[in-house]
This record gives structure tokens, sequence and C-alpha cells, in this order.
């Protein structure tokens, strides 16, 4: 009976395996067919920290807020990450209405584009039987 458990778990781990294999498989794909530039490791991880923060918040991001992430790196670093996703088409700048010193940061209808598609990946890679 614990042998029959163990091989269950090390069949469900694969299974798992195999979904995040195709799913990181799909975001190569998705990526080239869908016109997106290519992210490095460091712009998904802004763009997503900027995903999630917009969704939840429902309020406007700062650039200083979203470079203050010091676990991603370096405030230059991601300061530079972040005109490089403004480069690409995925975020906009826009300066503060009452201090302009200040830029809000918001995901462009291209971005959100992105999140849909890989949002069905996922769900297609999750699916029995692909």
């Amino acid at each position: 009976m614990e042998k029959l458990a163990k091989t269950k778990q090390i069949l469900q781990k694969s299974i798992a395996l195999s979904a995040y294999i195709r799913f990181l498989n799909s975001i190569d794909v998705i990526d080239v067919t869908g016109g997106w530039k290519k992210l490095d490791p460091l712009e998904e991880a802004l763009l997503n920290k900027l995903f999630l923060m917009t969704t939840i918040q429902n309020e406007p991001i700062l650039v200083g807020d979203l470079i203050s992430i010091s676990t991603l790196g370096s405030q230059a670093t991601l300061h530079g990450r972040v005109k490089s996703l403004e480069r690409k088409g995925l975020i906009n700048l826009m300066a503060d209405k009452n201090d302009a010193r200040k830029k809000h940061v918001y995901p462009t209808q291209m971005a959100m584009k992105r999140y849909e598609v890989l949002s069905v990946n996922f769900e297609k890679a999750l699916s029995p039987g692909i």
C-alpha cells in the first residue's frame, strides 16, 4: 500500500512538472507570435509585480514604489528595466498632476493582452490530454 501511495505521489509531481514545462514553452511561443519582445527575468518580475499591485490596489503605482522592491535588484537596475518595459510598449509612465517629479506606472493594453494570453495558455497547460 505504501508503494502505491509513493508511486501515485511521483506521478502527480511528474504531471505537475509536465504542465509547468508546457506552460514555459508556451511563453516562448507567445513572445514570438504575440509580437512581444522577449523579457529578461527582471523585466518579467517587474511587470508581474506591477500587474499584481495594480490589480490588488486598484490605484496608481509610482515608479518609486515599483523600484523600491529591493529583493529584485538595486534601484538603478530596476529603473533601467522600467525604462526598457516602457520602450517595449508594456508600460506607460505619466507624471503626477500635483508633483511632476513623481511618475505613475500603468500597464498598457499590450501588457494586459499578454496576461490574457498567458492565462489561457496556463489553463491549457493544466488541462489533461495536451
